[in-house]
């Protein structure tokens, strides 16, 4: 066994070889849709160089599996033409294992347990077939994913601290980033000429200064840039994920996926993980309706689940959309009642009544399943976006289907914000949480604390009032959350800011 390594070499080793365990995942999904010589190539490629650098380090039981996985992938690329797809579930599952075991990393000496390594391998058979005994013995003993159940708290958290450190950062970025720093120096010479030396005309300075700060904001685009992945690793899980629920509940489904190019920040990429499964298992689970089910209703026997991803303005918006069952919200209310979770008397609208599935402990299931009726997921969803300070919306319709709409911001370090001036105050308000920004005069208001816009009748909160200073010309801010309900009235418009 091994003597624990430097961490800086740890951190080479998993950097490397999560990328390959990325072109091992992507190559089991292209085989399974179509199979292609190119995929079994990247496929041996991926696994050979798992191999290698793991043998380098002296991983040696790790290394002899891998070496086993290689020589089946191999027999796949000397008869193509016969490729046996019952395999890609135990490739699948052979990915699985080398990723917990990549993942535990550095907390002990650790190599891949002997046991499960071994049911994978006696599940290959020569003709193409699967082993289903060792397949059903791998049901019983599910791999271990969940470091948490392996890594004591304390070095878990350090483990995660070091694998969120590792990012791969493209060259071209990296000269854009020094090219700027160059610009940015020129300038502060110049200006340090002019107020040390006096010997820079006036308007030169005045230049370099506009330059300067329009070279220290292109600067910190690439910086925020440097921190953005695509969410096209993510897109992967979702499709598995995907096949895996729809093999156990028996659905017939088609996932159709756009967007998986679009650019997040990596620590909000992170986060989505849980949330858009929970989502997507609810759409199968909860939304599609069984074969015989759609007949009835004149649908398609496959059902549809769209799942898109696109950048609008500062947001990144992710969207998954079935055309199942939808909401019942008469159901929902009814749930709701019996769990104490709102009141008989208590009016709700059609979108109230949908967010109530965001509620801990919530669902509408009849039973429990593998897949959900616990009533936990939903809520993690609604608490993941507001960490993240997005927002989620709800819209359904019955055997229509129902459509999740996930907004977050695309630099979760930075807080874009419209800065407002309220006599000698400053107030900044997050750009995210506004949705318009109107101008009006006193016809518009009938009286204290209304204002009319759009022919509605809008409650408003006057921020002049609430701080005690004197009024001016102001600005209507409306939110979409609250555009029915009121507006906050702010003094004139000073300048936008990041």
């Amino acid at each position: 066994m091994n003597k624990m390594l430097p961490t800086e070499i740890l951190k080479l080793f998993e950097e490397e070889n999560f990328e390959n365990l990325a072109i091992w995942q992507g190559a089991c999904i292209n085989l399974k849709k179509e199979p292609k010589e190119e995929d079994v190539e990247a496929l041996f490629r991926s696994i050979h160089n798992i191999k290698g650098s793991s043998g380098s380090l002296g991983y040696t039981d790790t290394t002899s599996f891998l070496h086993e996985i290689e020589d089946v992938v191999s027999g796949y690329r000397e008869s193509f033409e016969s490729f046996p797809k019952d395999h890609i579930s135990l490739l699948l599952k052979s990915h699985d294992l080398i990723e917990g075991w990549l993942k535990n990393l550095g907390s002990e000496d650790a190599e891949i347990p002997k046991d499960q390594a071994r049911l994978i391998l006696d599940g290959f058979s020569k003709d193409g077939s699967i082993n289903m005994a060792s397949l059903q013995k791998l049901k019983d003993a599910p791999l271990v994913q969940n470091t948490s159940e392996l890594v004591p708290k304390s070095v878990r958290k350090k483990l995660l601290h070091r694998r969120s450190e590792i990012m791969r950062v493209p060259s071209d970025k990296i000269d854009q980033f020094i090219d700027q720093l160059g610009e940015i120096n020129i300038h502060i010479a110049i200006l340090e000429r002019f107020f040390d030396r006096k010997d820079v005309e006036p308007s030169v300075a005045e230049q370099s200064a506009h330059l300067c700060a329009r070279s220290l904001k292109h600067l910190q685009r690439i910086s925020l840039s440097l921190r953005t992945v695509d969410l096209k690793p993510l897109f992967r899980k979702l499709e598995l994920a995907a096949d895996e629920v729809c093999t156990k509940l028996g659905k017939n489904v088609e996932l159709k996926m756009s967007g998986e190019l679009t650019r997040v920040d990596k620590a909000v990429a992170e986060e989505l993980v849980n949330p858009l499964l929970h989502m997507l298992r609810n759409c199968i689970d909860h939304g599609i309706e069984d074969e015989e089910s759609r007949k009835k209703k004149n649908k398609t026997v496959k059902g549809v689940i769209k799942i898109t991803a696109a950048n609008r303005a500062n947001q990144v918006e992710i969207t998954i959309e079935d055309d199942g069952s939808g909401l019942d919200p008469f159901e929902i209310r009814k749930k709701a009642l019996a769990s104490n979770i709102i009141s008989k008397d208590e009016k709700l609208s059609n979108d109230q009544i949908f967010e109530l599935i965001l509620h801990p402990g919530f669902s509408t299931a009849n039973e429990v399943s593998e897949v959900s009726g616990r009533g936990v997921g939903m809520d993690v969803v609604r608490e993941t976006t507001e960490n993240l300070r997005g927002n989620l919306q709800i819209s359904s319709k019955k055997d229509a289907g129902t459509k999740f709409i996930l907004s977050l911001p695309t630099d979760f370090n930075v807080l874009k914000a419209v800065i407002i001036r309220a006599g000698e105050q400053r107030i900044a308000i997050p750009l995210a949480e506004l949705d318009e920004v109107i101008a009006f005069t006193k016809n518009d208001q009938s009286e204290e604390g209304i204002i009319f816009y759009n022919e509605n009748a809008i409650p408003c909160l006057s921020l002049n009032n609430y701080l005690g200073i004197d009024k001016s010309s102001e600005l209507g801010v409306f939110n979409e959350q609250t555009r029915n309900e009121n507006a906050l009235i702010i003094p004139i418009l000073f300048e936008f800011s990041v």
